[in-house]
């Protein structure tokens, strides 16, 4: 700040307090603004506030149409389900019509400003949550979850639309250079969700760095994470999924708006696979084991 002003050569004590000045109004103007805006991550695209709050009550009712329970049911299920790992709340599912102090799940005509991940919501006497899509309204759900963490003395009046910058949000886990559990990359998924990434990449083979192995390829740690009938020696023995249970993970994180992406990472990177047969590392020192040679013959 001191740099600023003798940029400006600002030799008025006057014009420094001015500035000053304008500095914090401008610091207390978005203080006030922010505290009128629910605070979620990623932020709402847009939010429109009216007067007052709304209390939900810790016993209560997440609401479908009957018309809509095919689409809707399982959306509705994972949020009275977070209510009460959360919040200690019980909720239950009902079918019905909207109702003053519950949660109502809707489905609206197609909306371009929306897209196929974007909602609105509407909190007034209860919360009504509507998108063109059963994707949408699950994300509703989880921006309501952090609105009652964030509002614990009741939830701000308004309308809020939203919808994502990108298309495409993702994390990657390496799962291959330490193991980690299903029950834990499961974990991940809800964590993700919560936030609205909607894929999880899952790295599932690799190795470490040959410098810390005594340059010794044949002692470099490596490992293939999955299941294989026809190369059963290639699964990891020291942890690995089979392929059972790895879709069920995906289609668990499916239920969450979460698409996961199984990873095989080749021809670098690619140890497992020359530890297993050494025949189809390359053989020279430019690259070494953990590259396969494309040019031989696979197999």
């Amino acid at each position: 700040m001191i740099s600023y002003f003798k940029t400006l050569n600002l030799k008025s004590n006057k014009m420094k307090h001015l500035i000053l000045f304008g500095i914090m109004w401008l610091c207390g103007l978005m203080t006030v603004v922010a505290q009128n805006v629910p605070q979620v991550i990623p932020a709402l695209q847009q939010w429109k506030p009216t007067k007052g709050k709304m209390v939900l009550p810790e016993s209560g009712k997440v609401i479908i149409s009957s018309d809509e329970e095919g689409a809707l049911k399982q959306s509705a299920e994972i949020l009275v389900q977070d209510l009460k790992e959360m919040f200690g709340w019980n909720y239950r599912v009902v079918i019905g019509k909207q109702e003053k102090g519950a949660v109502f799940l809707t489905l609206s005509k197609p909306d371009k400003t929306l897209g196929d991940e974007g909602y609105r919501m509407d909190v007034r006497n209860g919360v009504t949550i509507e998108a063109p899509t059963a994707k949408g309204v699950f994300w509703g759900t989880r921006t309501l979850l952090q609105m009652i963490h964030n509002q614990p003395d009741g939830l701000m009046r308004g309308q809020a639309t939203d919808f994502p910058l990108y298309p495409n949000r993702g994390f990657m886990i390496d799962v291959a250079r330490k193991f980690f559990t299903m029950d834990y990359l499961r974990d991940y998924v809800k964590i993700l969700s919560f936030y609205k990434l909607n894929e999880l990449q899952v790295h599932l083979n690799d190795n470490g760095f040959v410098e810390f192995f005594g340059n010794d390829w044949d002692k470099t740690y490596a490992a293939f994470r999955l299941e294989s009938e026809r190369y059963p020696g290639l699964t990891a023995k020291d942890g690995s999924y089979t392929k059972a249970e790895f879709q069920d993970f995906q289609k668990m994180a499916a239920t969450y708006g979460v698409n996961v992406i199984p990873e095989i990472d080749v021809p670098a990177h690619s140890l497992a696979f020359t530890h297993y047969n050494p025949r189809l590392a390359a053989d020279n020192k430019e690259y070494g084991m953990d590259h396969l040679d494309l040019y031989k013959q696979m197999w």
